[in-house]
């Protein structure tokens, strides 16, 4: 190339010459290829000659081509077209043309020049009605009228589905600490993208789908289960609706739900006598809805109510005791938080505690048995005072030689104790009883009951005396 020729001072024309295989060889267009644009400085130079001065830029002269592409009807009146990496697809422009079968009403528009192949564009739901088409594809280029053949008429038949915005029904949680259960109505069979924000940082992030499933074919109501990334902290979702005959590329804000829901997460910690509920704030306000209660539920095993506590409507009242409850018994709750729609919190199960020391059993008998060699011990309540919380088998029987001497556990049975061990008409026996609750925690003990030791000499009937007991001997 002569950049640094100064001026032409012949007639100038300029001409499109093909340099190929012999560098030094010219010849005149003679269709596509690549070629260099030459100039001449006089009107008696010849190619090749000394007036022949060469531009910098090369052109490849192509020859338009049909271009090849996919046709995809989607579920409602939209078209997906995938330009594919082809050499054929070569232009800056493609110009897609829906021609009725019948009528005039015509629709077309123009992709723009792709950025890469292959790209996929889609006609949008811009098209005046869901008659069947006539679909041509022609590309075009920026400079020149030189577009392509068109692609074959392609006759398509929409199905007349449209895809409607989901709504979220509602979110709950299940026995596992982070997951949760979200519920989405919409349209049968279509798809569904989830997206989630952290309430406490920010907004969604519509290039990041969070989950990505497909719905029921029967039901207008489906559920997903979620694993949130802290089963501590609230999240928030938001629903989408997907064709699952196009699936689009970019999120949709006309197939989002108008809504969101967030989870509320909640804690159970027992304390003495009592469980204490507590749970997150709700957030507030939603899309598409604010807060209006909690409201705490305590849980059969069945999962059907046991017991319902007020509803609060104060949104910074956060936690709620249960004094209802019986040391060692199992427990379960959880928190509903209402919008316009529910979040329940994870099931929560906890025991029932009690830092108390059960009271002792008010009446222990000692009965000899009929070879007044054994003893027989039993304990006894008052009619209808009987606890609720004892523990299986959670009685436990202490002997002492007498009542001076050190007592130590003989038993862990029930209510009714036949000591075998003992020989009564060898000697005195004392026993005191306790009962231990479904806490382990074990009860003060009874009063201490002592065998009477009994002998006879011919017609005199002699037994030990009673040594000073807890409770005074009456008679």
């Amino acid at each position: 190339p002569d950049g640094s020729y100064p001026s032409m001072t012949g007639d100038f024309s300029v001409k499109l010459i093909e340099k190929s295989v012999d560098p030094n060889g010219f010849s005149f267009y003679d269709g596509p290829g690549r070629y260099v644009v030459i100039q001449y400085d006089n009107t008696t130079a010849l190619a090749g000659g000394g007036g022949v001065h060469y531009a910098c830029q090369v052109i490849d002269i192509i020859k338009p081509e049909v271009p090849v592409v996919t046709t995809s009807v989607c579920s409602g009146s939209e078209v997906k077209f995938t330009f594919a990496a082809d050499p054929k697809n070569n232009y800056d422009d493609y110009k897609i043309t829906f021609d009725p079968v019948a009528g005039i009403n015509i629709y077309s528009f123009n992709t723009g020049k792709p950025t890469s192949y292959p790209f996929t564009v889609g006609s949008g739901n811009t098209l005046p009605n869901s008659d069947d088409r006539i679909v041509t594809i022609r590309g075009q280029s920026v400079t020149g009228n030189c577009p392509s053949p068109p692609t074959a008429n392609t006759r398509i038949s929409f199905n007349g589905i449209t895809i409607f915005q989901p709504t979220v029904s509602y979110v709950e949680g299940t026995t596992k600490k982070g997951e949760f259960k979200l519920a989405v109505s919409a349209q049968k069979d279509v798809g569904r993208n989830l997206y989630i924000r952290d309430p406490l940082t920010g907004t969604y992030d519509y290039t990041k789908i969070f989950k990505t499933y497909s719905s029921s074919p029967t039901a207008l109501t489906d559920s997903t289960l979620l694993q949130v990334p802290d089963g501590n902290k609230a999240y928030c979702f938001q629903a989408e609706s997907i064709d699952n005959k196009c699936p689009a590329t970019i999120s949709n804000p006309l197939y989002r739900s108008r809504e969101e829901i967030c989870t509320t997460p909640a804690n159970v910690k027992p304390e003495s006598n009592k469980n204490v509920i507590s749970w997150l704030q709700a957030v507030n306000p939603v899309l598409g809805g604010a807060f209006s209660f909690y409201e705490v539920e305590r849980l059969k095993p069945d999962g059907s109510n046991d017991k319902l506590f007020p509803k609060i409507t104060n949104a910074t009242e956060l936690k709620i005791e249960d004094p209802d409850v019986v040391c060692g018994q199992e427990y379960t709750y959880r928190v509903r938080t209402n919008y316009s729609q529910d979040s329940y919190s994870q099931i929560i199960k906890v025991k029932a505690v009690s830092d108390d020391v059960p009271t002792k059993i008010p009446k222990f008998f000692a009965t000899m048995t009929a070879d007044n060699k054994n003893v027989y011990l039993q304990g006894e309540f008052n009619n209808g005072n009987k606890p609720t919380d004892i523990k299986p088998n959670g009685y436990k029987y202490y002997r002492g030689n007498s009542l001076g001497d050190s007592f130590s556990l003989i038993k862990t049975d029930n209510s009714i104790y036949q000591d075998l061990s003992a020989d009564a008409n060898k000697q005195q026996y004392c026993y005191y009883l306790t009962w231990t609750n479904l806490c382990n925690k074990e009860s003060t003990p009874s009063d201490k009951v002592c065998t009477v030791f009994l002998k006879s000499s011919g017609a005199t009937v002699n037994w030990t005396k009673e040594k000073p007991h807890t409770v005074n001997t009456d008679s």
